[in-house]
């Protein structure tokens, strides 16, 4: 290079810099980050700028992972049959929780053995495998297995084993294999977006191209879809999932979704299970609360489960073990009761009615209130 072309290239890059300077932008080069086995994959997302890449070679890394709001993709080099995140039964593998969106990604990992956090002072676990609670990442090409949501011994409780898409979370899970994952609800996948009706979202859940097998759950043993929810699921392989009751796609009746496979297109909504509820009420006790509600029919009723919340448009949380069976018929109707001990005098609780048809198939009731206090005289 003469010296004529080295000042023109000189002048060049001053004015390409100075437009930037101008214009109140300056230019920026992402990074790419290596990690090789003995090194730490958060120590990278920690040192990680928006924009850059993490490549990282094959090999098990014990750690969990939370991809801090960073707009990065995280992916591996040889594959995730060679590349291996494993959680220890300590956490979930994967957390996105700082609002990141579709830019931030997780490719080519098997995402394994990990088990729900705790989330709001409530005893069950949330997201075994991921959990996405108000991000929006893109996960794809990974496998996910053998992770389960209850962090308790006895796995019982817990939403989402393997992927759990929890309050504002619209993520978009592309090209996965989700397997082997245990929950009680949703145990392949669980959605559930709002308990507001009126809070809405242009961006949808986007379920893709997945295989989702062999995973368990007592309701939706591949998928839990409920709070205001109606993500696409597009093109997936569906099978092999296990569940107590229902479908393997569990859908609430607050929820819909448009189910695209190689042959058809459906939107796909629930129609409610037809109970004539008389009444449905909570009466206070000393602490402790019992919670009564009568049946006009029940046509194709297989019970009821009853969820309780701190704030009416809280959490809802199931709190009876099993599902309460149903007494009534197309024709007849029923009394139930059920009494929560498990509650403090002087604070108010919220309780809705959940009641369950033959097919898996879910209408909540309610809700209703009440504080527990100490009532003289009372007997039940």
């Amino acid at each position: 290079m003469n010296v004529k072309e080295h000042i023109m290239k000189t002048k060049i890059l001053f004015l390409l810099v100075l437009c930037f300077l101008i214009s109140g932008m300056l230019p920026s080069w992402s990074a790419t980050i290596i990690v090789s086995p003995g090194q730490k994959i958060q120590d990278a997302i920690d040192s990680a700028a928006n924009g850059d890449v993490i490549e990282v070679n094959a090999g098990t890394y014990s750690e969990h992972l939370n991809f801090k709001g960073k707009q990065i993709t995280v992916k591996s080099v040889a594959g995730p049959a060679a590349t291996i995140i494993e959680g220890c039964s300590e956490a979930p593998v994967v957390t996105f929780n700082r609002g990141e969106q579709r830019q931030t990604i997780l490719e080519g990992f098997t995402i394994r053995n990990g088990v729900g956090q705790k989330l709001d002072g409530l005893d069950f676990g949330f997201g075994g495998g991921i959990l996405c609670r108000g991000s929006s990442p893109t996960i794809k090409g990974n496998i996910i297995e053998q992770n389960q949501a209850d962090p308790s011994a006895s796995g019982l409780f817990g939403l989402g084993g393997g992927i759990c898409i929890y309050e504002g979370a619209y993520p978009d899970i592309t090209g996965n294999t989700v397997r082997n994952n245990t929950a009680e609800s949703g145990g392949g996948i669980y959605i559930f977006t709002t308990n507001d009706p009126e809070e809405t979202s242009s961006t949808r859940v986007l379920i893709q191209n997945n295989v989702v097998t062999s995973n368990s759950a007592q309701l939706g043993g591949a998928i839990f879809i409920c709070g205001n929810s109606h993500p696409q699921i597009i093109n997936n392989v569906i099978a092999g999932n296990t569940q107590v009751m229902g479908m393997e796609i569990y859908l609430c009746s607050d929820s819909s979704a448009e189910i695209v496979t190689s042959t058809s297109t459906t939107t796909t909504t629930i129609e409610p299970t037809i109970i004539g509820l008389v009444y449905f009420k909570a009466i206070p006790g000393d602490a402790q609360i019992l919670l009564q509600w009568m049946t006009e029919s029940e046509k194709d009723n297989a019970g009821f489960n009853i969820y309780r919340a701190e704030t009416k448009y809280g959490t809802y949380v199931k709190i009876n073990n099993s599902l309460i069976p149903a007494q009534g018929s197309a024709t007849q109707g029923a009394m139930y009761e059920f009494v929560d001990t498990n509650v403090k005098n002087r604070k108010t609780y919220w309780y809705k009615l959940e009641d369950v048809d033959l097919n898996g198939v879910a209408t909540l009731h309610g809700p209703v209130s009440t504080k527990p206090r100490l009532i003289y005289g009372q007997r039940w």
